[in-house]
């Protein structure tokens, strides 16, 4: 749930600069049909984050034999 909420957050924050700097009809043309991919990768790469932070976590708790 964090994650995609984060990863839509990013889609908005994009948009939002896309429709700022470029305009109205850039925001609704194929930049917003874009946006939809920025949140698939960003949403990825939190995911691909998160477990790497996990993955280490456990590592550094597992005692060394």
């Amino acid at each position: 749930m964090p994650i995609s909420f984060t990863a839509n957050v990013i889609r908005v924050i994009v948009l939002t600069l896309v429709t700022y700097h470029l305009g109205d009809e850039a925001g609704q043309g194929f930049l917003h049909d874009f946006a939809g991919m920025v949140l698939f990768l960003s949403a990825l790469l939190l995911i691909v984050s998160v477990d790497s932070l996990l993955r280490a976590g456990v590592n550094l708790r597992r005692p060394r034999a």
